[in-house]
């Protein structure tokens, strides 16, 4: 990951003496748009068999997860262009992506008892930084932008939990999640002009092959409960490694209001295909005055094998964007 950093700040280095050697900045482009649709999260296949074995014991049977709609504001962020670098312009941009969907849940056991489950103020924020060259295959009607760039990724929540039912009744305790992981990515942007005014747009970035993207994740969960005249207490304190692998696509149509304002809308789809590999916690359940050690052991391997796994994660739909130059 640090040479993957190093890499990163060498190029911004040499986009910056470039600048500062006499070569004039074109344009500052503010990028603004509406991205909504729903977040398929990775989490609630993992948590759906977390819950249904408590050890090698049938548990709980969740339901599909609700709320997965969020509202997004993306693109969110600056281009800067610095004209005539050879016979092309060098781009250095950013962005900032934000996603929080209000994920809700419930399960069934055959006690029976309801559980309602919860994460609260679940959120993903990701930065992304890059550097780009455009160029004209055909001068003023086909452009093509490679870039290289490098994105932070972040997931935090707290899980809440309360359930009831015949002659059980329990309720969860601060239970945190947080993950991060951080890395390059390579894109390619094309725009294509059909009229004066109007392009086609098409963009793809992915981190597929590229080394780096290994975090970590930090989990802490307490329940407390009765199951009869029992008290039942279950305790968890996690971690393990996060990888990412990304890939984004876009397809659209652009339009120039006039050479200063510029407005886009298609389709655009992310996948992020999330695992937390070398995942350790000691699940201590306390129930009858004892520690269920049977249960603690199955559930530790039964933990580490579902959490390993790679699953994506998608988000997708329409999006409109307005961008904005400001000529320097």
């Amino acid at each position: 990951m640090k040479h993957n950093k190093w890499i990163l700040s060498g190029i911004l280095l040499a986009a910056i003496s470039f600048a500062a050697n006499g070569l004039a900045a074109d344009k500052l482009r503010i990028n603004v748009g509406y991205w909504p649709g729903n977040l398929e999260p990775e989490l609630e296949d993992r948590f759906f068999k977390d819950d249904l074995l408590l050890g090698t014991n049938l548990s709980r049977y969740d339901l599909e997860w609700n709320n997965k709609h969020t509202d997004t504001i993306y693109p969110l962020g600056l281009q800067y262009f610095i004209e005539d670098v050879g016979p092309g312009d060098l781009v250095l941009g950013g962005n900032y992506i934000r996603y929080q969907p209000d994920y809700e849940y419930a399960g069934l056991t055959l006690a029976p008892a309801l559980y309602l489950a919860e994460l609260e103020d679940y959120k993903t924020t990701d930065w992304e930084g890059e550097v780009g060259y455009r160029y004209p295959v055909v001068p003023d009607t086909l452009y093509v932008t490679p870039r290289v760039g490098y994105r932070q990724h972040f997931k935090e929540f707290n899980y809440s939990e309360f359930s009831i039912g015949n002659g059980t009744l329990g309720i969860s305790l601060d239970s945190p999640f947080y993950a991060s992981a951080s890395g390059t990515y390579l894109g390619l942007e094309v725009q294509f002009y059909v009229m004066d005014q109007l392009s086609i747009i098409g963009d793809y970035i992915s981190t597929v092959g590229l080394a780096g993207w290994d975090g970590n994740m930090n989990m802490e969960r307490t329940t407390l409960g009765f199951s009869g005249n029992t008290a039942v207490l279950a305790y968890e304190n996690a971690e393990s490694g996060y990888t990412i692998d990304i890939q984004r696509w876009m397809l659209g149509i652009q339009y120039d209001i006039t050479p200063e304002l510029h407005i886009q809308t298609g389709v655009r789809e992310e996948t992020l295909k999330q695992s937390y590999p070398g995942y350790f916690g000691l699940p201590l359940i306390y129930s009858g005055g004892r520690f269920q050690a049977n249960t603690i052991v199955e559930e530790f391997i039964t933990d580490y094998i579902f959490y390993e796994e790679s699953i994506s994660q998608k988000k997708g739909m329409f999006f409109v964007a307005v961008s904005y130059d400001l000529n320097l």
